[in-house]
Order: C-alpha cells, then structure tokens, then sequence
C-alpha cells in the first residue's frame, strides 16, 4: 500500500456477495460485478449468465454504502 493511502471495507453482505471488480461514477456510485459463485463450465454459464451488476450507494453520507440495487443480471 503506497503512503497516504488506507483501505476500509465500506461494503459487504447481504449487499454484495463475491466481488470481482468495481468502478464508481461520477455520482460515488459504486458498481460492482458480482459473481454467483457458480463452478459451472464457461460455456453453460455463457449460456445463462448468473452473474451480476450491482450499484451501491450511500444514503446517508457516513461513508459506507447501505443500499444495493441489480444494475444489470442479464
């Protein structure tokens, strides 16, 4: 970790399961991809997606994000 620099989880369950990767908006908005945690072969999971989108937002400005919305499942 570079200096000046900490790291704070500021999300966990039940509003993001598996995180894989994520990126804010221009709003702090975070979008995380979510895996199902499936062990399916690549082709049967192409077939039906099981991962997920999600966005998480802070509502009440404390720093960690308290709502979860599914931003694209499909």
């Amino acid at each position: 970790m570079p200096d000046g620099f900490t790291v704070e989880k500021v999300a966990g369950p039940p509003l993001v399961m598996r995180p894989i990767e994520a990126s804010f908006d221009e709003r702090g908005r975070l979008y995380v991809t979510d895996s199902s945690g499936s062990n399916a072969p690549v082709k049967e999971q192409i077939k039906n997606p099981t991962h997920r989108v999600v966005r998480l937002e802070d509502t009440n400005g404390d720093g960690k994000f308290d709502k979860s919305v599914v931003f694209a499942d499909k």
